[in-house]
């Protein structure tokens, strides 16, 4: 998401919680603009090929990788469409198989859909020209500063898209325990092969 007004650049990998923090803009800020077409998760070369980068305050929002990884298959698994439907999917494909077939058969998975949670992608060799990291862990706090930064009075997280609370027909399956509790040591192991960069760069860990 660009601002021209505001000058700033809002890079939203996958859930990282940026349509909490899209939804906090927009709700306060007049011109809001997308570059070129309606796109919520380009890469930052994507913005640098219309903008001179230099001239705008960048900030992104990241989040815990193994965190990313059981939110993405939760989200996959029930709330994308046409999955909902039972007899498109198996529906109970455990969360191991999920992450043994992004290791085999690459971020898109045998379901046909994008369920690329890498971070490090969005920014690549612009890392320098990022002016803040928001944490998911922090969502409110890092949107403080942000707004703090640009000049811009603080407001109020906006809900963004929390799974059953855009479903609640779904909530008995969405619900889900902390993480780690859908880790054995081999998951866990591929998992750390699949986000090593990120846990590298943003200094994660599990």
């Amino acid at each position: 998401m660009v601002n021209l007004e505001n000058k700033y650049i809002f890079i939203h990998p996958r859930r990282t919680g940026g349509s909490a923090i899209e939804r906090s803009l927009n709700n306060n800020i007049d011109h809001i603009e997308l570059a070129g077409t309606k796109e919520y998760h380009w890469y930052l070369s994507t913005y640098a090929e219309h903008y001179n980068l230099d001239d705008f305050y960048i900030f992104c929002t990241i989040r815990n990788p193994y965190d990313t990884l059981v939110s993405i298959y939760y989200n996959r698994k029930f709330l994308f469409e046409p999955f909902r439907d039972k007899s498109s999917l198996k529906y109970d494909i455990p969360f191991s198989e999920f992450v043994e077939s992004l290791y085999t058969n690459g971020w898109e998975y045998t379901w046909g859909i994008n369920a690329d949670v890498r971070i490090f992608p969005y920014i690549g060799e612009y890392m320098d020209k990022v002016d803040h990291l928001i944490r998911f862990e922090n969502l409110q706090g890092d949107l403080n500063v942000v707004c703090n930064k640009l000049g811009l009075s603080e407001r109020e997280l906006v809900n963004g898209n929390r799974g059953f609370y855009n479903h609640p027909e779904l909530y008995h399956h969405y619900y889900r325990y902390r993480y780690q509790h859908y880790y054995d040591k081999k998951t866990k192991e591929i998992a750390e092969k699949l986000l090593k960069k990120d846990l590298e760069v943003f200094g994660y860990e599990y």
